[in-house]
């Protein structure tokens, strides 16, 4: 029943009240469906009792229509979603079997790199031969590899530049006969003698 006192305060508008958001999570929970009867639902939670039946039965009929689409929504766009995911994974396959688009950074061709870069191979050939010279190498796209080397260049000369502003900053601290103050064996307390 509505609540229908002269001095009572009016409800929140359905659009924005707690029973318009309850009711909408118990038909997205599966509770509450076409098929419940409306008197059934309204007699459900107090909340609901604010509202004269025949407005709650017609906000009920439209919200389980809206919550229907909103879920057909998301279903098309799960669908759609999946669909553009394969198209990618389709466009990234390439004709030659072998080749494989895994992370670069967790493959065996990075720990590879990093070995010929300690050898200083990065340095006498161009990327395109160093590329070239390891099957591991052309798993992955020449511009990933070259674009791999330039970051662990990169990689190594700001960590130096790091390590040297680190000291110029704070210098490693220097002992200073300052510091030290001798103490006679007199000056201990006779309890922390040994």
């Amino acid at each position: 029943m509505p609540n229908n006192n002269e001095g009572a305060p009016k409800p929140v508008p359905w659009a924005k009240s707690k029973a318009k958001e309850l009711l909408r999570n118990d038909i997205i929970l599966g509770k509450v469906n076409e098929r419940v009867n409306a008197q059934e639902v309204y007699l459900m939670r107090p909340q609901y009792k604010d509202y004269a039946m025949d407005k709650f039965r017609t906000n009920l009929g439209n919200l389980i229509k809206a919550v229907r689409k909103d879920i057909e929504r998301m279903r098309k766009d799960c669908e759609a979603y999946g669909h553009d995911r394969a198209l990618l994974a389709e466009q990234r396959c390439d004709i030659d079997e072998s080749r494989t688009f895994n992370s670069w950074h967790q493959s065996e061709a990075s720990r590879e790199l990093l070995v010929d870069m300690e050898l200083g191979l990065h340095k006498e050939m161009k990327p395109k031969e160093l590329w070239l010279s390891r099957q591991q190498y052309q798993a992955f796209e020449l511009e990933v590899f070259r674009k791999a080397i330039y970051a662990a260049v990169d990689k190594k000369d700001k960590m130096r530049f790091r390590m040297e502003m680190k000291k110029i900053r704070a210098p490693a601290p220097q002992p200073s006969s300052d510091d030290w103050v001798s103490v006679s064996h007199d000056d201990i307390p006779q309890g922390r003698r040994n």
